[in-house]
């Protein structure tokens, strides 16, 4: 009789075209795994080409695993270096990894110098690149994080975020609720520092959190006012909130479930 199991993976996005399994496409990490297990497997949530995650879930149905350790040490052992599994459990038998997810963590990392730090120029978003494009070389950018967190408290909560989705359905609810938004920054040995925006829900839209950011970071930049965030929630138009930013500064943190 087969099990069902749950398993933590993280990856580094660079290089492959997202999470979910495409058609007529190997290169996704959905496909690059079942591939080693042999069976369908169904992920928390999609991450686009180029977004890194450390930790996305995925469950699926298999054989009775009787050494988890070894397992894992297997699995790893074939799948690529950026993709690496790193636990495993059993759960009940209706389990979904996505619809028992109760909420989720995704951070945004954006570099605060103007060039790129060598090690880490696929792992962040450079505020002189697309799409603000800021004019400045080398010197550290001065951002108002009172502006930021202002934006940030007018978004936390329950709302209609179809300003901040680049999903133009109108069959779907466009209602989340966003239980924290925290800053965080740090040095790299390189001397340069490191913003990093945290976005804790119960549910993100399509790009949702690189638009988030990108609002927030225009706040700090003074491109925008905060209070013109209540506006734009009531308006519900894409074009009135901040940039999309790019991809590879984009992290799935964590998935919670209650198990």
């Amino acid at each position: 009789m087969k099990q069902h199991y749950l398993i933590k993976i993280s990856y580094d996005g660079t290089s492959f075209h997202g999470w979910q399994r495409l058609k007529n496409d190997s290169n996704t990490i959905q496909q690059i795994i079942e591939n080693i297990l042999g069976t369908p497997i169904r992920g928390s949530g999609r991450t686009d080409a180029g977004v890194h995650a450390y930790a996305q879930y995925a469950d699926f149905f298999y054989d009775t695993i009787a050494d988890f350790e070894k397992f894992i040490s297997d699995c790893n052992e074939k799948l690529p270096k950026s993709i690496q599994i790193r636990s495993i459990q059993n759960v009940r038998e209706n389990f979904h990894s996505r619809k028992d997810a109760y909420a989720k963590t995704y951070c945004y990392q954006i570099a605060l110098d103007g060039k790129p730090d060598v090690f880490y120029q696929k792992y962040c978003y450079h505020l002189t690149e697309t799409p603000l494009r800021l004019p400045f070389e080398d010197r550290l950018y001065a951002l108002d994080y009172s502006a930021m967190k202002q934006a940030a408290n007018y978004l936390t909560g329950t709302h209609d975020f179809s300003a901040f989705t680049s999903d133009k359905s109108t069959d779907k609810s466009h209602i989340r609720t966003i239980t924290s938004i925290e800053f965080d920054t740090r040095m790299l040995p390189s001397k340069k520092q490191i913003l990093t925006i945290s976005f804790t829900g119960n549910g993100f839209l399509y790009n949702m959190v690189r638009i988030l950011a990108g609002t927030i970071l225009l706040c700090g930049i003074g491109q925008l006012s905060a209070d013109e965030i209540s506006a734009i929630l009531v308006q519900k138009e894409r074009s009135l909130a901040g940039p999309t930013l790019p991809p590879q500064g984009l992290y799935l943190k964590n998935v919670y479930y209650d198990i």
